[in-house]
C-alpha cells in the first residue's frame, strides 16, 4: 500500500512532515493497522539512514573541494564507517519508537545524533543507561544518543543543532 512513501521527499523536513502525517493516519492507537505502521516505520528509518548518508557525503565532497588533495586534512567521513553507524542509529531509533512515548515527546535525527525532547521525565529510567542507553543533556533538557562522538566543542542550543542538521 505504501510502497516507497518517501521517494519524493527532497529534504528531511519534508520526510518528517510525511512521516507525521502517515503515523497520525495509521498508528494502531488511532485505529490504524499494526503491519502498515511497521512498514511506515521501516520506510522512515530507511529514508533517514540514506538521507543522512548522502548529506554526510555531500559535506565531505564540499570539504574536499575546499581543501584540495591535502593529505593532512581529514573529514569525519575518513574516520567513520557510515553504513555501520547508520545501522546502529536506525536500531536506536527503533528502540526509542518502541518505548511508545507520549505525543508531547519528539524523536529527532540531527546529523548522526538522535535527540528526544518534550516531557521525558516520567520516562527517564527507560531512556537512560539502564534503559535504551541515551544520555541526558541538562542544559538542553533533552536526551541524546551520539552515533559518532562530536569533534565540535562549541556549545550549541538544540535549535542551533537543529538548524545545522535539518
Amino acid at each position: 500500500m505504501y510502497e516507497n512513501s518517501f521517494k519524493d521527499c527532497k529534504t528531511m523536513e519534508e520526510g518528517k512532515s510525511l512521516y507525521r502525517k502517515l503515523a497520525m493516519q495509521h498508528h494502531p492507537d488511532r485505529g490504524g493497522d499494526l503491519d502498515t505502521m511497521k512498514e511506515i516505520n521501516r520506510q522512515w528509518s530507511y529514508f533517514q539512514m540514506n538521507f543522512e548518508k548522502e548529506t554526510q557525503r555531500a559535506r565531505s565532497r564540499k570539504s574536499r573541494a575546499e581543501h584540495g588533495d591535502d593529505p593532512k586534512y581529514k573529514t569525519p567521513a575518513d574516520f567513520v564507517d557510515f553504513d555501520e553507524k547508520m545501522e546502529a542509529i536506525r536500531q536506536k531509533i527503533e528502540e526509542a519508537l518502541n518505548l511508545h512515548l507520549p505525543d508531547d515527546c519528539t524523536i529527532e535525527l540531527m546529523g548522526l545524533w538522535i535527540w528526544i525532547t518534550g516531557n521525558t521525565y516520567p520516562h527517564k529510567d527507560r531512556l537512560g543507561k539502564q534503559g535504551i542507553g541515551f544520555a541526558f543533556a541538562g542544559e538542553k533538557k533533552a536526551w541524546f544518543y551520539a552515533g559518532v562522538k562530536s569533534r565540535n566543542r562549541e556549545k550549541k542550543s538544540i535549535d542551533e543543532i537543529r538548524s545545522m542538521h535539518g
